[in-house]
């Protein structure tokens, strides 16, 4: 008892993880890429690869105030830095990704018409670090794409979740077996991009701690 005593004299404040935790925030886009090769899943360094969705306004816990009297797009242009097949398991690199998000209450968008993708203010914008897909061929799966969105610019970009402010995950798919794409497009492609929980820490006295166990 002695020891427990002279420990909660020395120790004072704790740094304790919080009760409360953040839960992850979500945005989900889906739309169609096209791929310069001309073929769905297959690659060719230095080709380029152009990203057009919409956003899925049925978001659990967004991590931007969508209005859902409007339309939200966004736009991927990046390049393909390199693609390689090592036995079953095909890796695309992409290079520097950069994207748009842009809200419009006028023109839907229309993929015979890409301007409506971006007629809208651009209200979020930034690039994509590590942007990179794979995929097992056995099974004819997608390619799972890989990444952090840093958003550092646009008209909204004061009303991005703070939660958000080292970047997004991406947990992306590209569908070039059974999605039917507009003419011009090779793949579909469904956008995931979520800050991950985070836990803080609270203050606290080692009185305090004792009493949880009693």
């Amino acid at each position: 008892m002695k020891k427990l005593m002279s420990l909660a004299i020395g120790v004072g404040l704790l740094s304790v993880p919080a009760l409360a935790m953040a839960v992850t925030l979500e945005g989900h886009f889906s739309g169609h890429a096209d791929n310069s090769s001309g073929v769905g899943g297959s690659y060719v360094a230095n080709g380029t690869y152009d990203v057009y969705m919409t956003l899925n306004q049925t978001q659990t816990n967004p991590w931007y105030p969508w209005n859902a009297a409007k339309e939200y797009t966004a736009v991927l242009s990046t390049t393909i830095s390199s693609y390689n097949v090592f036995g079953n398991l095909e890796v695309v690199d992409f290079g520097v990704a950069a994207v748009t998000v842009y809200e419009d209450d006028a023109t839907p968008a229309n993929y015979g018409n890409l301007a409506t993708f971006t007629d809208g203010t651009a209200i979020l914008s930034g690039g994509i670090q590590n942007m990179i897909g794979n995929r097992v061929t056995i099974f004819g799966l997608p390619f799972d794409v890989t990444g952090v969105v840093v958003f550092d610019g646009g008209a909204g970009l004061a009303n991005l979740d703070a939660q958000c402010s080292e970047g997004l995950v991406m947990n992306d798919f590209i569908d070039f077996t059974f999605a039917t794409n507009p003419p011009g497009f090779e793949e579909a492609y469904d956008a995931e991009w979520k800050c991950p929980d985070s836990t803080g820490l609270d203050a606290t006295t080692w009185g305090r701690v004792k009493d949880l166990y009693r």
